[in-house]
């Protein structure tokens, strides 16, 4: 089982970099998947929601294709969606985020604020407030 040592800070603080030099300023990150729950693995990948108002105007495809080569230059086995503040507060109901910031599905808020990322406790769950 993981524990709040072994999250994925360093792993996160790398894929924060490079999102800024793709010039995506993430607002909030939640970290979801085995590594919020506690049970991540040598092999597990890190699951994370990124929000930024960076992402109005581009479709899921660019979204995605910005997120995965920000995991891909900094080495980082991350697999991230990427929504814009609209959309987080307007999720789809009955969708993966709705779960997620509704509580029902195990998340991590992000703390981006600093140099280093830091990371809640795992016992911590839920959305954004």
């Amino acid at each position: 089982m993981a524990s709040k040592t072994s999250l994925p800070r360093r792993e996160i603080g790398a894929f924060c970099s490079e999102l800024r030099r793709l010039r995506i300023r993430p607002e909030r990150i939640t970290l979801f998947g085995s590594w919020a729950q506690g049970v991540a693995h040598a092999g597990s990948d890190i699951d994370l929601i990124v929000v930024s108002r960076d992402f109005r105007g581009k479709g899921l495809r660019r979204r995605l294709e910005l997120l995965g080569v920000a995991a891909a230059r900094a080495l980082v086995p991350i697999q991230a969606l990427g929504y814009t503040p609209r959309e987080i507060e307007e999720p789809e109901p009955g969708g993966l985020l709705h779960s997620i910031l509704r509580g029902a599905t195990p998340a991590v808020p992000v703390d981006i604020s600093g140099p280093d990322v830091a990371i809640a406790t795992a016992s911590r769950r839920g959305g954004y407030s």
